[in-house]
């Protein structure tokens, strides 16, 4: 999917409202299920806390994130709820994939992949369109829920930066303690390199 950018054009027109409009159904049923969690607590104290639902939404955010790789477009396509800038009848695909990221916090893998796709559907847009997904939370999902795991803080990372803001990269040592990362990112520090030898 990824190599073949005509492919995630097509695939974006006809199937991207079907997509979010999957992951809004899914994410109130998850909503309300948990509802239901919160009022029943201590009667059903092994059930399943919504593990199909967060499967599916990691998928749906790793197909979003294919969508916008290298397809500024898809991207416009995706913030308007499939409809181009208008939208449907669903929410904007960032606002889903930000949705997906609270509702799910500790499952890992989705908020990786909500990461790669809100970095990927950022990366090629205009200034406007990337505060409305800062106006969707962006900032704080990002800093508080990924990034506190390990496995998907590099993403994370990468999101805040092409969102336009000036994250800070923290290093945790064996003990629990944090100090501010001195590892040099690429495009940080000017090149030494030199093209020709004199």
């Amino acid at each position: 999917l990824c190599a073949n950018d005509e492919v995630k054009t097509s695939i974006c027109k006809s199937s991207l409202p079907s997509i979010l409009h999957i992951m809004q159904n899914y994410l109130l049923v998850e909503k309300q299920e948990q509802e239901k969690r919160e009022q029943n607590e201590g009667s059903f104290p092994n059930s399943k806390k919504g593990k199909g639902c967060a499967t599916l939404q990691e998928h749906a955010c790793g197909i979003l994130a294919a969508m916008a790789l290298r397809q500024p477009q898809n991207a416009l396509a995706i913030i308007g709820g499939g409809s181009g800038q208008n939208g449907g009848d669903h929410d904007g695909g960032h606002a889903l994939i930000l949705q997906a990221m609270k509702t799910f916090p500790e499952k890992v893998t989705l908020q990786r992949q909500g990461c790669l796709a809100l970095r990927n559907i950022a990366s090629r847009l205009s200034e406007s369109d990337k505060s409305r997904i800062l106006e969707a939370d962006a900032e704080h999902v990002l800093q508080h829920i990924a990034g506190r795991h390990p496995a998907s803080s590099e993403e994370a990372y990468a999101a805040l930066r092409d969102l336009g803001c000036n994250p800070v990269i923290y290093k945790l040592d064996e003990h629990g303690n944090t100090t501010k990362s001195t590892t040099q990112l690429f495009g940080t520090v000017q090149s030494s390199f030199r093209p020709v030898y004199e």
